[in-house]
């Protein structure tokens, strides 16, 4: 099934973590045990998955895949959980003399991607956009010039924003902190130098 994936870790560094791509397609083996029930919904282990990554720096097509589209492989990790830690109110009602397991080891085989459906301001600083979907509406607390700038920025054209809900139009509205006044005074003064020094070098060059 197609669908827009964030890759969260690859095995062979054709790109940046985080790297978004469109997932084409993907390769599995089904999973079997004799004794299961005609009923059963059989489980499909996948190998791995076809992802189109457009910001992809491979110069050459791997072996039988076209330009872009990069094999993303599963990956396997251990990691442990605390049980006590989690369920400790649990363990009181363990009869006395029973011995459990404070830490359990777990292990995990996935695909290193998630659905992009959603990302954050954060996130989306520095990408350039196709087509978006922006929600304006803040969550409370003290809000900041790049909360609005930053989403609103992502695309080249006004037709390819959509904005999701109403939202109050204070948020258009938010000044710059006194800090980010200064830095843009600062940054406006050494622009007034340079083409002042350009001005003055051009002058003497010619006299």
């Amino acid at each position: 099934m197609d669908g827009k994936f964030s890759i969260a870790w690859h095995a062979t560094r054709v790109d940046r973590n985080g790297s978004t791509g469109l997932a084409r397609t993907y390769s599995h083996v089904r999973v079997t045990m004799k004794g299961w029930v005609k009923c059963t919904i059989y489980i499909r282990k996948p190998l791995h998955t076809l992802v189109e990554i457009n910001t992809s720096e491979v110069e050459s097509n791997l072996d039988g895949l076209r330009p872009k589209l990069i094999p993303i492989p599963l990956i396997k990790k251990r990691f442990t959980v605390p049980i006590k830690q989690l369920f400790g109110h649990l363990f009181d009602r363990v009869q006395s003399g029973r011995k459990i397991p404070q830490v359990i080891q777990v292990t995990r085989t996935q695909l290193p991607s998630v659905p992009a459906f959603a990302i954050t301001t954060y996130k989306a600083q520095g990408l350039t956009m196709n087509k978006i979907l922006v929600d304006l509406q803040v969550p409370p607390g003290a809000l900041q010039v790049a909360s609005i700038y930053v989403p609103l920025s992502r695309v080249k054209k006004e037709d390819d924003i959509v904005i999701l809900r109403p939202f109050d139009m204070k948020v258009l509205q938010v000044q710059p902190s006194s800090v980010q006044d200064a830095e843009l005074k600062r940054l406006d003064d050494l622009d007034k130098k340079d083409k002042t020094r350009v001005c003055l070098f051009h002058f003497f060059e010619h006299v």
